[in-house]
């Protein structure tokens, strides 16, 4: 069986800061602005469109209430919510999340654009996940030849 790798399915997880029955929310380990947060579904579904409709809606209730927490800590103006559904959308963990990031007024927040810390982040994931892939790919290549050199005597 192979391993989950999945940071989100993580238990004890000690940036998680809410917990609803199917979606929790925990702070972004590189947030683009001060308090921008995450809600997570409990089960790895990759995509908003992979979840149930329950799984969905209480990632919307559960908006609110991370929102009451963020602003409990923050002095946030206004809030984005995002969410990317795959790799192609930016989507750099392969399980569903939604990004609420707080912003603090004209030109004190972060917008989401290619070239930024962000997309260097996109773009350094994939490099990683390529090169886990072709290791991957090698060891199990050197495995099979050794199991062939071993039928062989």
């Amino acid at each position: 069986m192979a391993e989950n790798r999945c940071p989100f399915c993580v238990t004890g997880d000690p940036q998680v800061f809410y917990e609803g029955r199917l979606v929790r929310g925990r702070w972004d380990d590189f947030p683009d602005t001060p308090g921008h947060a995450l809600l997570i579904t409990r089960r790895h579904v990759a995509s908003w469109f992979d979840a149930s409709p329950e799984e969905r809606s209480e990632l919307a209730e559960a908006t609110l209430a991370v929102r009451e927490i963020v602003l409990a800590r923050y002095p946030a103006e206004a809030f984005n919510l995002l969410a990317n559904a795959g790799f192609g959308a930016g989507q750099t963990v392969p399980h569903l999340h939604l990004h609420l990031l707080p912003q603090y007024g004209p030109g004190e927040g972060k917008r989401l654009e290619a070239g930024d810390a962000v997309h260097e982040r996109v773009i350094q994931s994939l490099r990683d996940e390529v090169l886990r892939l072709r290791a991957e790919i090698a060891a199990t290549a050197s495995a099979a030849g050794a199991q062939d050199g071993e039928g062989r005597r």
